[in-house]
């Protein structure tokens, strides 16, 4: 039996569909310390232009301010 246990990312790769086919049982590991600045939040596309682009979620903070 083949698991695959993977952390949520942000437009994820070909081999991240690769693996989740291979799999007998897929686990999304969704329990981890959020890292800003990494591929959870961002990831680079091709423009058609052939350049590359980031491209970014969006956070927001909520602050209890009671």
């Amino acid at each position: 039996m083949k698991t695959v246990i993977m952390q949520p990312t942000y437009l994820p790769w070909m081999g991240y569909f690769g693996m989740i086919d291979i799999a007998d049982m897929f686990v999304f590991y969704d329990d981890v310390q959020f890292e800003k600045q990494s591929w959870q939040q961002r990831n680079k596309i091709k423009t058609p232009s052939g350049e590359t682009m980031w491209l970014s979620v969006l956070l927001f903070v909520i602050l209890d301010r009671q």
